[in-house]
């Protein structure tokens, strides 16, 4: 159901009551729900409508968002219904320069690596003379390539390995 912009307005002012989200498969409900302005307990506003909308959008790990208010006696209740980008991706990574030739192997990204809106980068390449590995996160980890830990930050981290 669809409201009226003038029935919209007419909600304003009034508390929440309850959020209900919908359309979820790979995101924590508590990621959406960090991201809102609005706040179960407190009066609904249009300056946070707007808020809302705008940063789920902003997560990027969305193809669509809805958000509608509507009456429940006296309080506002607010459906969120959303549709969600696959997180993940695997991809065939290449490189090819003059000095060392073509150099390939698996890669992996994340949009949402495990629901919880995090930005995953890995590809390791192997060719002629060199072995080469990048990440890239959306928070700090810490790796361990052959026995080697290397802590890491939310910067691209590489690692080239020349063979003889």
């Amino acid at each position: 159901m669809v409201l009226a912009q003038s029935k919209v307005d007419e909600l304003y002012g009034k508390d929440l009551k309850d959020i209900r989200i919908k359309g979820l498969r790979y995101t924590q409900e508590e990621i959406i729900l960090r991201e809102l302005a609005s706040k179960v307990g407190q009066p609904y506003t249009e300056t946070n409508a707007q808020k809302d909308f705008a940063k789920l959008d902003k997560l990027d790990i969305f193809s669509s968002i809805e958000i509608q208010p509507f009456e429940k006696g006296n309080d506002v209740v607010l459906e969120i219904r959303v549709k969600e980008l696959f997180p993940y991706l695997p991809f065939f990574s290449y490189e090819v320069t003059d000095e060392n030739g073509f150099a390939g192997g698996p890669g992996f990204q994340s949009v949402n690596l495990l629901g919880r809106d995090r930005f995953l980068f890995g590809a390791a390449r192997f060719g002629e003379t060199n072995l080469n590995f990048q990440r890239q996160a959306g928070s700090s980890v810490g790796m361990a390539i052959s026995g080697h830990l290397i802590l890491t930050s939310d910067d691209m981290c590489q690692l080239s390995k020349s063979t003889p």
